[in-house]
């Protein structure tokens, strides 16, 4: 698997690698820049409205929230990530997506967008 893939839009990158279990959560672990964070889960809640269908935690400790989507390019279902810890001076988005082997993810970071200059 590369470590970065080009999308039409940016460059994204690899931070995490996971496997779904039986029960429907994700294992696995976030890797950057020298950083890793092992023990990393996706667990399924009750989701109600616009409120998560995963809570992500790390060893124990609360990382964010995932929401199920679906691709509009694809039609291929993936999760919209949101981690956040006071240790980071802000919240990194991505998206956990279904690899080219069975029953594998990868979380993929969403490079904010460069803003405009005035």
């Amino acid at each position: 698997m590369e470590a970065a893939l080009q999308t039409e839009r940016n460059f994204i990158m690899i931070i995490g690698h996971f496997t779904k279990t039986k029960d429907g959560n994700f294992t696995g672990s976030i890797t950057a820049i020298g950083a890793v964070l092992p023990k990393v889960t996706f667990d399924a809640v009750k989701a109600d409205g616009k409120s998560p269908n995963f809570q992500i935690t790390a060893q124990g400790a609360d990382l964010g929230a995932a929401w199920n989507k679906t691709s509009e390019r694809t039609n291929k279902p993936y999760l919209s990530v949101s981690l956040r810890s006071p240790f980071m001076g802000h919240p990194i988005y991505g998206a956990l997506i279904e690899t080219d082997e069975a029953g594998k993810f990868a979380l993929v970071w969403n490079e904010p967008k460069a803003k405009a200059a005035a």
